[in-house]
């Protein structure tokens, strides 16, 4: 396509203050405000339901943290020492590493929707394990079990979220994504706070926050067949004819020979192209590591992990109640509203990194680097 080749010559990244890139410019059947465009309407309700797995993944979290202010809890579970705390809330990581090699596998063979199915089935599986759960045993498999399905689940919709979005709002949906994962937050604190007034001595007190947890994997599931699949992952096996049809469905109201959707799957086909021609058909971790743009890659993923763990919000996520004892703050129901102001507070404080002029409003024409 011409327009999009000289478009691509427009500047070393392609800024513009549209979003678009180098495809502004591009004829594109839907209206410039997204909110008065029935297709794209409908498309940001289907991302938005996707979004449950960041909500799921906030509110497990999170969960663990409130529920060491509640002597149910505590009592059902034996009252573990701190040491014992320490691994129930570290564990979940171990299935977590685990999950995180069969992932891309499933995300990349069987498609995206089938990994936040899979995951939604351990969360399913291992939600139940812990609201039921009568010794530590137990508990502690069952947040095994969790951390994988948040992996898989956080794989396939991550992925799903960026190659759905239309062009234009792609960086504003991607910069409030992760913001998404303090609404869970906010949900397990004050749920925890109101069971604790009403139910100050029930089990049920912290086996229904527990179980909720199974209840929003079951919505993981159930949106299932409302959600389309990813037009990357369907040009990947070879099914160009229904990629073409689903993006002019979702980002041209149907128009088949609308010139972004043509732009759209040039792009795609072109980098699977460059792909196969860099690396061969086969794919394997091997490759992140063989040449040495690999390996910085790989460095710079891994390190900006790392440090955003090291941050200390780890710390704060999954044992605030045991730093607020240690200040003096012993009563439960502080305890449970602390956690609950904190989670609103870093609420605000993410949609403000991801509003105008901070984040996503600022990333279409500015480097990426600069605003990290």
């Amino acid at each position: 396509m011409p327009a999009l080749a000289s478009k691509r010559k427009a500047g070393a990244e392609g800024i513009s203050s549209s979003g678009l890139g180098h495809l502004a410019g591009l004829t594109n059947n839907t209206d410039p405000k997204w909110w008065r465009d029935p297709c794209l309407r409908k498309l940001h309700f289907m991302l938005m339901c996707i979004t449950i797995v960041q909500i799921t993944g906030g509110y497990d979290g999170s969960l663990i943290n409130n529920l060491q202010a509640l002597t149910t809890w505590k009592s059902a579970l034996n009252n573990p020492d701190a040491n014992m705390i320490g691994v129930i809330g570290a564990v979940q990581t171990v299935g977590a590493f685990v999950a995180c090699f069969p992932a891309p596998y499933i995300a990349d063979n069987f498609g995206r929707k089938w990994a936040i199915v899979a995951g939604a089935t351990l969360i399913l599986v291992g939600g139940f394990l812990q609201g039921f759960a009568y010794s530590v045993a137990q508990y502690i498999v069952g947040r095994i079990v969790v951390g994988g399905g948040n992996v898989l689940a956080i794989v396939g919709a991550t992925s799903l979220v960026n190659e759905l979005s239309h062009p234009r709002t792609r960086s504003y949906l991607t910069g409030y994504y992760n913001v998404i994962w303090y609404i869970g937050s906010i949900i397990a604190a004050w749920l925890c706070y109101g069971l604790r007034i009403h139910l100050p001595t029930s089990q049920w007190g912290w086996r229904v926050p527990t179980l909720l947890m199974s209840f929003f994997a079951f919505l993981m599931i159930c949106l299932f067949p409302f959600v389309p699949e990813s037009p990357r992952f369907m040009i990947a096996k070879g099914r160009d004819a229904e990629a073409h049809a689903l993006l002019a469905k979702w980002h041209a109201n149907g128009v088949m020979d609308d010139e972004l959707v043509a732009a759209e799957l040039l792009e795609i086909k072109e980098t699977f192209a460059t792909e196969n021609a860099s690396k061969g058909q086969s794919k394997s971790w091997r490759q992140c590591f063989a040449t040495p743009g690999d390996r910085w890659r790989m460095f710079i993923c891994i390190g900006l992990a790392t440090c955003n763990n090291w941050t200390g919000q780890s710390i704060v996520s999954y044992y605030n109640t045991q730093i607020l004892t240690q200040a003096g703050i012993t009563a439960t129901l502080p305890q449970l509203g602390i956690n609950g102001g904190l989670s609103i507070f870093d609420f605000f404080c993410a949609v403000f990194g991801g509003s105008s002029r901070v984040g996503s409003d600022v990333a279409p024409s500015s480097w990426r680097r600069s605003l990290a």
